[in-house]
């Protein structure tokens, strides 16, 4: 990494940007340790600030302005990966035009089953979404639902394009 001494023609944005990124990570890796292990409602984020070890004592609020933030940050790191496996499972379905409940099933649960060995804060995501699912806080459906359930949302219509001889509880919302 460059440092002032030895670049004074570099512009000073240069080094914020690498920081932010840097300290927004730092931020995101220690919200999931902690979420993960102490629970959302029982993590502040003072205590995710200590964690992170950031030069601002405000780290948090700065760059996700709230608890909140944070969580979407975490959302935002995992689903998409999530989502690319989903689509591509439902790919493989519509292709071969499958029909079956064990790859509709598979299509929903196995792309979020991955995370099991992602060391990349996979656990901690799946421990996390565990706790806000049905969380009045932080309802996991509503901070998902605009954002990034479009594979689940495609594999509601595929069932009920494709299966509507099946009993309606398998598969109406």
């Amino acid at each position: 990494m460059p440092t002032l001494e030895s670049n004074q023609d570099l512009p000073l944005s240069s080094f914020s940007r690498s920081d932010a990124v840097a300290t927004r990570s730092r931020i995101v890796s220690a919200a999931e340790r902690l979420f993960a292990e102490r629970g959302i409602d029982a993590t502040t984020p003072a205590e995710l600030n200590k964690a992170a070890n950031p030069r601002n004592r405000s780290a948090v609020q700065y760059h996700f302005g709230n608890k909140l933030g944070v969580i979407h940050a975490i959302l935002d790191k995992h689903t998409p990966g999530i989502e690319l496996r989903r689509h591509a499972m439902l790919d493989e379905i519509e292709s071969a035009e499958i029909s079956n409940v064990r790859a509709f099933a598979e299509a929903l649960v196995l792309p979020v089953a991955e995370k099991l060995d992602d060391r990349d804060g996979g656990l901690a995501f799946l421990r996390i979404s565990a706790q806000l699912i049905g969380h009045p806080g932080f309802p996991l459906l509503s901070l998902h639902t605009e954002r990034m359930n479009r594979g689940t949302d495609r594999l509601g219509r595929l069932i009920a394009a494709n299966a509507s001889d099946w009993p309606k509880a398998l598969w109406a919302p």
